[in-house]
């Protein structure tokens, strides 16, 4: 391949590339807690323990450690309802144009470890023929690291990649009508001792895959157009 070949195949991947990552940061929805001391309409605390979350205008950090509630459930949780004040979860996302839900996640610090083990789960709650009986959810496979800082989490709105938790209506339907979205850090067990923080912000419904999503059957088709330009000229 000639110089100016290489040249022009160079700067046509950069420049996909740019635009594939501008692309994917795109959103419909996004809550970051912008105001201190407002949950914007969320429900963020401990799950099955006590802890009081800090609205910082960066997102949330939280604090979880024993309650009486639920000994045997660790964790922290946030739930967006249908009347969150920056943005409304109800209503129909194919029409909507959301492709997924994004957003960062950090594990300051965890008494307990790997015990358990823990997991990372968002899941969503819709209304079909009338009442809240479809319910899906997705375990990430990597939680996050110990004291790693932020890191970003996304799952597409296929119907792959959700398990159904409850109910029997098809995938298909249960996102023409979604009611709330939950994110959990948890773990089962009876642990008398423990605490746990973190911080949670970003979260996103995305308009568009992300970029690594998104790259690869793209990248293909530069490299197919680029092998033949340099059949033809190099």
């Amino acid at each position: 391949m000639s110089s100016p070949c290489r040249i022009a195949l160079i700067v046509g991947l950069a420049a996909f590339c740019l635009a594939s990552r501008h692309a994917g940061a795109a959103s419909i929805y996004t809550e970051n807690w912008t105001t201190p001391g407002d949950s914007r309409g969320w429900f963020i605390g401990a799950l099955g323990g006590a802890g009081t979350p800090a609205y910082s205008g960066d997102g949330v950090s939280w604090t979880a450690s024993p309650g009486a509630s639920f000994g045997w459930l660790t964790g922290f949780q946030a739930q967006g309802q249908s009347f969150a004040s920056a943005g409304n979860f109800a209503g129909n996302y194919p029409a909507a144009g959301i492709k997924g839900f994004a957003f960062d996640f950090a594990l300051d610090s965890d008494s307990l470890n790997n015990a358990g083990p823990p997991v990372l789960r968002i899941l969503f709650t819709s209304v079909v023929a009338g009442g809240f009986n479809s319910y899906w959810l997705h375990d990430f496979a990597v939680t996050p690291a110990i004291g790693g800082g932020l890191q970003h989490y996304f799952v597409p709105l296929e119907a792959g990649s959700w398990t159904q938790y409850l109910g029997s209506f098809a995938f298909a339907d249960a996102i023409q009508n979604i009611q709330t979205v939950e994110v959990d850090y948890f773990r089962l067990g009876n642990y008398s001792s423990y605490v746990q923080t973190g911080r949670f912000k970003n979260f996103s419904t995305v308009g568009v895959p992300e970029p690594a999503t998104a790259l690869l059957p793209a990248a293909a088709a530069v490299a197919l157009v680029a092998n033949r330009r340099r059949r033809a000229a190099c």
